[in-house]
């Protein structure tokens, strides 16, 4: 990483091109960059559709549309003359340092291509990372580490201590649309409003209509619900399904309907939002729309991807039925949509309208281990510590697994793909065929595995998860 002089930084490109919930995790690093350059003019690159994220935010001085977005990932010679001639608009601008938060290489070409003296972003960038000068290797599929913490990782060149999290705030608010949408459809102040988004992102599953449908039902047997279906034009097909069983004074579909500026400002008359993992979750969590959202995938883990202090309920079932290795967006298992029940979601959705969620960071934090971390316990057969660990750990409802050390490597293979093991306690003095067994298994096993060898001062729950946590972040 080349060293970075502090020179006088004048003018900064914050460039961001993925997904709705990607350019709302973006929102934090913007408060850290005026903290760090408080005098700079801050550019935000972003796409046509995400702009009113962005839009009013008083730290943001000018919005730029990207003319690339359009491009296939990993194909900038598909339209070189349209970056080249985006190049020379971005190189007028005469930016001093540019910061991309996706790991694009078209876009990595762009700040190059345009001269920007200094450039920040992920060095392990599809065959464009050398162009980042300021550059840093993120652990992107880190399973202990959130988006919206990875993306302020980035300014350690310019800050090695600036990883103190604003949360992210929307600013734009469409009054006239507001007004309109409830003279439309009658909202009042005594309407209870549960907007439900049907869709997800890419790597994540979502519900067959039917159990939307049975939701639904239980949803409006309490008075004053109302439900808005919110989602692309993709889930059209589906939202009309759902919505010719209910009358439209009770659901109301807008799917399709809305563009982004009208679905921020449709979430902020809500008094719940339920959703999958997806854009529009990370939307409501911004606009602090208390959240109940449902992650199927046992892939999508919310110490990755969790709402970010809102009030919220996160469904997640600990033991999957499912014993292929997680692809969701290629999958064509259902096995997973079972995990979560409508009558689930209808009790938690009870306990938001009642705000009694979870409010506090620490109490989220611990939620969110619960449901992402998956450690198994590999130990001899006479280890009645292991026993111990794993007893205490499930009492307090984490996901924990005793394996014997002996265990066939590809059933140990078979267990980890089902079960989804990220964290592997290894209990007692390994023997070296129990070393070879081990190091096959993070070969074969193709997903980010954490070992951990020792043992906390005391075996509880909280000082086992505090260990594992300090292991997880040190590796």
């Amino acid at each position: 990483m080349t060293k970075y002089p502090r020179p006088e930084i004048k003018r900064i490109l914050l460039g961001r091109n993925h997904g709705l919930g990607d350019d709302v995790m973006a929102l934090p690093l913007i408060s850290q960059l005026k903290q760090v350059f408080p005098l700079a003019h801050l550019t935000v690159m972003c796409r046509q559709l995400s702009q009113p994220i962005f839009a009013g935010n008083p730290l943001i001085d000018e919005i730029i549309i990207d003319e690339l977005d359009a491009q296939k990932k990993n194909q900038p010679s598909s339209n070189i003359f349209k970056l080249l001639n985006f190049a020379r608009q971005i190189k007028a601008k005469k930016f001093d340092l540019s910061v991309l938060t996706w790991g694009n290489e078209t876009h990595a070409y762009l700040g190059w291509l345009a001269g920007i003296p200094w450039r920040i972003g992920d060095k392990l960038t599809y065959r464009a990372g050398w162009t980042f000068n300021l550059g840093l290797k993120r652990k992107f599929y880190h399973f202990n580490y959130h988006y919206l913490e990875l993306n302020l990782q980035l300014l350690r060149p310019v800050c090695p201590n600036c990883e103190t999290i604003i949360s992210p705030t929307i600013n734009f608010k469409d009054h006239a649309f507001i007004e309109q949408i409830s003279a439309d459809h009658n909202f009042n102040t005594n309407d209870v409003l549960i907007a439900f988004s049907l869709g997800t992102s890419g790597a994540n599953k979502y519900w067959r209509p039917e159990r939307q449908i049975e939701l639904i039902k239980l949803l409006l047997a309490e008075p004053k619900v109302r439900v808005l279906l919110l989602g692309g034009q993709e889930f059209a097909g589906q939202a009309q399904t759902i919505s010719q069983q209910f009358s439209k004074e009770q659901v109301i579909n807008l799917v399709g309907q809305s563009d982004v500026g009208q679905l921020i400002s449709i979430l902020r008359l809500c008094q719940l939002h339920i959703c999958f993992d997806s854009g529009p979750m990370h939307l409501g969590a911004a606009l602090k729309v208390p959240t109940l959202a449902i992650f199927l995938s046992k892939s999508q883990l919310p110490t990755q991807w969790g709402p970010w202090e809102t009030e919220q309920i996160i469904l997640k079932r600990g033991t999957s039925p499912c014993p292929k290795r997680c692809s969701a967006p290629s999958c064509q298992l259902d096995l997973c949509q079972e995990d979560v029940t409508p009558a689930e979601v209808y009790t938690a959705a009870q306990k938001l309208l009642n705000h009694q969620g979870l409010k506090n960071k620490p109490e989220i934090r611990a939620a969110w281990q619960k449901l992402s971390y998956s450690i198994v316990l590999w130990h001899n057969n006479s280890s009645k510590e292991a026993k111990d660990i794993t007893n205490c750990l499930k009492q307090d409802g984490y996901k924990a697994l005793l394996v014997r050390q002996n265990t066939h490597l590809s059933t140990l293979i078979k267990l980890f793909n089902q079960e989804k093991v990220n964290l592997l306690h290894l209990i007692g003095q390994p023997s070296l065929f129990v070393r070879l067994r081990l190091f096959l298994l993070k070969k074969y096993y193709k997903t980010d595995l954490v070992i951990a060898t020792g043992l906390p001062k005391s075996i509880s729950s909280q000082d086992l998860i505090n260990y594992y946590e300090t292991l997880v972040r040190g590796q």
